[in-house]
């Protein structure tokens, strides 16, 4: 019995990870797992261990649920994101953000806060 609840313990996480990563998840996870160089976090830091949890899709959602009550926070989401026509890219865009500043190079990190910062300054 265990072995049938592992096995489909892995089959959703590998469903749930293609969803929220992206087509291309696992060269991504590579590109920002493997890439050296410095990080703006250490290797097991209290982020990484959060970030790198499984409860992270939980609590994404529900920050998610939570920011979808602020109107003005809504009313920058409908104006500026693609949601409505693709949740699930805008759902990998965010998750692909989260970890490359969480587990990716410096470098690379930097590049994605400006980019945010740029579409947010629009």
């Amino acid at each position: 019995m265990t072995h049938v609840v592992e096995r489909a313990r892995g089959a959703a996480e590998r469903a749930i990870f293609l969803r929220v990563a992206g087509p291309d998840a696992t060269a991504t996870r590579a590109r920002i797992h493997e890439t050296p160089g410095p990080r703006w976090f250490e290797r097991g830091s209290p982020v990484q261990r959060v970030h790198g949890d499984a409860s992270m899709f939980v609590g994404g959602l529900r920050a998610l649920l939570l920011q979808s009550l602020h109107p003005l926070a809504m009313a920058g989401v409908a104006a500026h994101s693609g949601y409505r026509g693709d949740p699930w890219g805008r759902l990998q865009r965010t998750s692909t953000f989260i970890a490359v500043t969480t587990f990716g190079t410096s470098d690379d990190a930097e590049r994605a806060v400006a980019a945010v910062r740029a579409v947010h300054e629009r």
